[in-house]
């Protein structure tokens, strides 16, 4: 990571190919969030982390048997920035429960 910014702080014009490299990689995108209540929907989940960014795949984890939550989710944005924005505020109010911090799926790369 330190050697992806150091070549980047020298050569600018490498920040569009490293962005590029992030968007490319599904786990640079995704993220995990837990503590949801039984109550969430697919929808639910969109309409929290839809201003994040573009939302690629978004599914509330649901009992086979019930249809009712997991209480978990992973979240997969379109570009990295999406995920990005989502995990720099901590907590998100989430129908009626305020989940904890999100988790990144990979290391976050900040372009």
């Amino acid at each position: 990571m330190a050697l992806i910014k150091k070549g980047v702080s020298k050569h600018p014009d490498l920040i569009e190919i490293v962005c590029e490299l992030a968007d490319a990689n599904p786990t640079h995108r995704k993220i995990f969030i837990h503590s949801l209540g039984w109550d969430t929907t697919t929808k639910t989940l969109t309409s929290v982390f839809c201003k994040y960014g573009e939302i690629e795949d978004c599914k509330a984890v649901t009992d086979r048997v019930s249809s009712k939550s997991k209480g978990y989710t992973f979240i997969l944005f379109k570009h990295w920035s999406g995920a990005w924005k989502a995990l720099k505020q901590p907590q998100k109010q989430i129908g009626n429960r305020t989940t904890p911090w999100p988790r990144p799926m990979a290391t976050p790369i900040s372009c």
